[in-house]
């Protein structure tokens, strides 16, 4: 899946989602320019190493997961943040910084 699209099971990725390694990697922003910013809700983001049945997204779709999940490569859950620090909950600690949002605790 792919935007919470199923796509082909072979080893294509969105166009618009690869990323070599180097520079910066945004969430909620497209492309180079400052000009493309998400106008939305993100609650968690994860990134992983390694190919995902249509199966295993669905089952944790809407669910959190263990920190040493097999492939998990960065975890970021939106509502475990102070200031604009974005704590990397995954073991590999890719922290990051939160630049122009707005913090929504619901209750």
């Amino acid at each position: 899946m792919c935007n919470q699209t199923h796509q082909s099971s072979d080893n294509e990725s969105c166009s618009d989602s690869n990323y070599t390694g180097s520079g910066n990697f945004y969430i909620g922003r497209y492309g180079p320019s400052e000009q493309y910013w998400f106008n939305g809700k993100i609650d968690e983001f994860r990134v992983w190493n390694t190919v995902r049945s249509e199966l295993q997204i669905q089952e944790h779709m809407n669910a959190s997961v263990s920190e040493n999940d097999p492939g998990l490569f960065a975890y970021y859950r939106f509502n475990h943040t102070s200031g604009d620090a974005l704590p990397d909950l995954s073991l590999n600690h890719f922290d990051g910084i939160l630049n122009i949002w707005i913090l929504k605790v619901c209750g």
